[in-house]
């Protein structure tokens, strides 16, 4: 398995450990959940939420896993270099944090420490210890 999908596994199994101590099932909590969406923005809304916090917790889980999967089955990457050169905006998958330099991969995709004197049109240059683009 691919290193740089350690951390978002280990997230994962912890979760679902969360969810077991639970013992609450989705259809429920989605139940909960959205009666509490109908009170969004009233003032019964506060207390509605404090109550049943573990079941709108339950859904924010079963959320956050749905995401972590889906980030598991692309094609991430962990840029060491100064720049990289990509046809693309940089995405950052579910899981990780843009400072984290882990990103979905685009169709171009060049990690150099030099940028070149020209860049064909459509590439951009994003300079990793700016975190924005270069060029």
């Amino acid at each position: 398995m691919n290193n740089i999908k350690q951390p978002l596994i280990k997230e994962i199994a912890e979760l679902r450990e969360e969810l077991a101590t639970l013992n609450i099932d989705l259809e429920s909590a989605q139940l909960v959940h959205d009666a509490a969406e109908e009170l969004y923005g009233t003032e019964a809304f506060f207390d509605f939420f404090m109550e049943n916090a573990d079941e709108m917790r339950v859904v924010s889980i079963h959320n956050e896993i749905e995401m972590y999967e889906k980030t598991l089955t692309l094609e991430l990457a962990l840029i060491t270099t100064r720049y990289l050169i990509t046809d693309a905006p940089l995405t950052s998958p579910a899981g990780f944090h843009p400072s984290s330099n882990v990103y979905i991969k685009n169709n171009v995709w060049v990690e150099t420490n030099r940028l070149p004197r020209h860049l064909d049109g459509g590439l951009n240059a994003h300079d990793m210890h700016k975190n924005d683009e270069a060029a």
